[in-house]
């Protein structure tokens, strides 16, 4: 378990505070986090273990709401961008449906990909829509 705390808090042993029953617990202080957890991760590989199906990781810590919006764009599919979606249209993903909704003005821009099942599996394709209507202009 990786816990990011502010500076200048400290965390008890879980062990001694009766949180972890199952032996001894360490706290290790990372001065580059990011890099020691990639090395401690990389030692999951050599010890045969074996992630739970369907287990995601996730996680963010000390950046704010301005960086993670930008951040949340950046990573928007291409078509997005080309179809005029913006920062300040907040856009975000429709589950099920498919395509992106603009949280701005709720206007909904259907994906251009469709997923097709081939011999073997599924294909995503992409399909040309003539003319796409772009996001409304906001300023």
């Amino acid at each position: 378990m990786a816990i990011w705390l502010p500076s200048g808090r400290t965390l008890p042993m879980p062990d001694k505070r009766g949180w972890w029953p199952h032996g001894a617990t360490n706290i290790k202080w990372a001065r580059f986090a990011p890099g020691y957890l990639a090395k401690y991760i990389s030692k999951v590989e050599s010890k045969d273990a074996q992630f739970p199906k369907g287990m995601r990781i996730y996680g963010r810590s000390g950046i704010s709401k301005s960086i993670l919006d930008l951040v949340r764009f950046e990573k928007l599919p291409a078509w997005a961008k080309e179809s005029g979606a913006t920062l300040s249209h907040d856009v975000s993903r429709v589950q099920g449906v498919g395509g992106l909704v603009a949280r701005a003005t709720g206007e909904w821009r259907p994906s251009p990909y469709r997923a097709l099942q081939a011999r073997g599996g599924w294909v995503r394709l992409r399909v040309v829509i003539q003319d796409p209507e772009p996001f409304t202009r906001l300023e």
